[in-house]
């Protein structure tokens, strides 16, 4: 399942037609720089979206979101058609409010609404990204709360140790005083 930036799908689909960017501009009609721009990851215009989604054949929603693949058929032609359970298996984590997102997602994925759909995506992709921060200070969190534990317990240790020590000495200097 691919998960990553517009633009490298984008390059991802290029360079699976084997095309450079110089043969997609020229093929779809669009100038070189435009390629480079959308590859960089900058911002695409819906008339170019509905170009590249043409030229490659992909699913809108994998080139949009990327959840899913790519190609939903053995054709490489993708229907366009949500795949609200994939969505939901992807970003609900039991975070309050993300499978509300993922519904309205889905709403807006059917009315077509281009702006709304980029505005929806940028949230939940930021929800998501929160999410996995906050996994990754939880384990560094675990990670440290182990390492604390394994201190403690090497500190008792010690402990008892200096305990038996103090305890032999002061064994030892009672039977000095009396020799």
């Amino acid at each position: 399942m691919y998960d990553v930036a517009l633009g490298n799908r984008l390059k991802i689909l290029r360079e699976r037609k084997n095309l450079t960017q110089s043969e997609l501009a020229k093929a779809m009609g669009i100038s070189l720089s435009s390629v480079q721009h959308h590859e960089a990851g900058g911002s695409i215009s819906k008339k170019f979206f509905r170009k590249y989604i043409d030229c490659y054949g992909c699913d809108r929603n994998w080139l949009l979101i990327g959840i899913g693949e790519p190609y939903l058929n053995k054709n490489g032609k993708g229907d366009g058609i949500p795949n609200v359970r994939e969505l939901r298996e992807e970003y609900k984590i039991g975070t309050p409010g993300l499978g509300q997102a993922v519904d309205m997602l889905a709403a807006v994925l059917d009315s077509g609404n281009d702006a709304l759909i980029h505005s929806l995506i940028s949230h939940l992709a930021a929800s998501k990204e929160a999410v996995n921060q906050m996994k990754n200070q939880n384990q560094q969190i675990s990670n440290l709360i182990s390492e604390l534990n394994d201190v403690r317990k090497r500190l008792a240790a010690l402990e008892k140790k200096l305990e038996k020590e103090s305890d032999l000495e002061k064994q030892e200097n009672v039977e000095k005083k009396a020799m």
